[in-house]
């Protein structure tokens, strides 16, 4: 019952989404697509031999060969159906994509067959893979799952809206690439692509501070050795000082204060300012593996405050993703050092 009551669902979304246009465009839409191979014209052509000379000669093997051709075929069409039809198909995304860096996509395989197989599928999506073929699955047997993943790669920032993408085999006989659409349109969003930066550190840690934050650690630096003591965590030991002797040392550090540093992106509004985007991106996520508290200034209204927090990073990145006209950015509030990013790539710390 369910699945008579899909049908009129489909036509009620392909009417909201295009109108009349829509309702004709899902009517004339096939639910697969047939495309011949090398090896199934080849096949075609010596079926076309076939029938001709079995009609002008009357030779009745000729016409057994041809029907035998002939339900060859009609096999081959009814097992890749078989390999498609009840295939359901689930694709995920790393939670942060960043351009022209390959990340992860997860897709998982359901044969919703109860007694028939499915062999030699793949999945396409020229808008994820530069290769034609993406994840392959060589045999999935009825009710079965499994899980595959594969490397995606986009090439521009910004959004990004991804079309049904294809599920195809060419199973059993490399006659024709039966081909079916699956899936759903999704928007993704792409960071800017990040370069390894090359930072003063004398200049951004100077003055004796250090950009990482106390979070209850030992401290920033080592300072010193000492005797082992009852009740020291073992995380602190120096186990090849240690070695080189019959008693334990510990190392003990100084800890440091942190510095807040604001990023503020000024591009050019007569150049192409996508060079910076890509610097601007890289600092971030440099100040944050180094746990540097930073603030993002690109826009009118800048996020308050300085932290370095997961959550920070992905919303400077998500600004920097959407940047689409240069801003003169608010003045920094309490920032101990700001490094300027320029529209050519170029930075200055101050």
């Amino acid at each position: 019952m369910s699945r008579r009551l899909d049908f009129p669902r489909r036509w009620a979304q392909a009417y909201r989404k295009g109108g009349i246009r829509g309702l004709l465009r899902h009517f004339v839409t096939l639910p697969r697509l047939l495309i011949p191979t090398k090896a199934g014209w080849v096949f075609f052509a010596f079926l076309l031999l076939i029938l001709i000379f079995s009609y002008t000669t009357g030779n009745n093997l000729l016409f057994l060969l041809f029907s035998a051709m002939l339900s060859l075929m009609v096999f081959s069409g009814l097992l890749s159906e078989a390999s498609l039809g009840k295939v359901e198909i689930r694709r995920s995304f790393a939670p942060e994509i960043f351009a022209e860096r390959p990340f992860p996509v997860d897709f998982s395989f359901h044969n919703q067959a109860r007694f028939v197989g499915a062999y030699a599928f793949a999945v396409r999506d020229p808008n994820l893979f530069e290769t034609d073929r993406g994840p392959f699955v060589v045999h999935l047997a009825a009710g079965d799952q499994t899980r595959v993943q594969v490397k995606g790669r986009v090439a521009v920032r910004g959004r990004h809206r991804l079309p049904p993408y294809r599920l195809f085999t060419q199973y059993p006989f490399l006659l024709f690439t039966k081909i079916r659409m699956v899936g759903k349109e999704r928007e993704l969003l792409v960071y800017p692509a990040i370069r390894p930066v090359d930072l003063d550190l004398n200049r951004l840690f100077g003055d004796g501070l250090s950009g990482r934050r106390d979070r209850g650690d030992d401290g920033d630096s080592f300072s010193y050795l000492k005797e082992y003591e009852k009740g020291t965590p073992l995380r602190k030991i120096d186990w090849k000082k240690s070695a080189r002797s019959e008693d334990l040392f510990t190392k003990e550090f100084e800890r440091r204060e942190s510095r807040k540093i604001a990023v503020s992106f000024r591009p050019n509004p007569e150049e192409d300012f996508e060079p910076g985007l890509i610097t601007a991106a890289s600092i971030l996520v440099w100040l944050y593996r180094h746990d540097v508290p930073f603030k993002l200034l690109a826009d009118l209204q800048p996020d308050r405050g300085y932290s370095a927090t997961p959550a920070r990073l992905r919303r400077s990145l998500r600004t920097l993703a959407l940047y689409d006209k240069p801003l003169r950015p608010a003045l920094p509030q309490n920032a101990d050092r700001i490094i300027e990013v320029f529209g050519n790539g170029r930075h200055r710390i101050r």
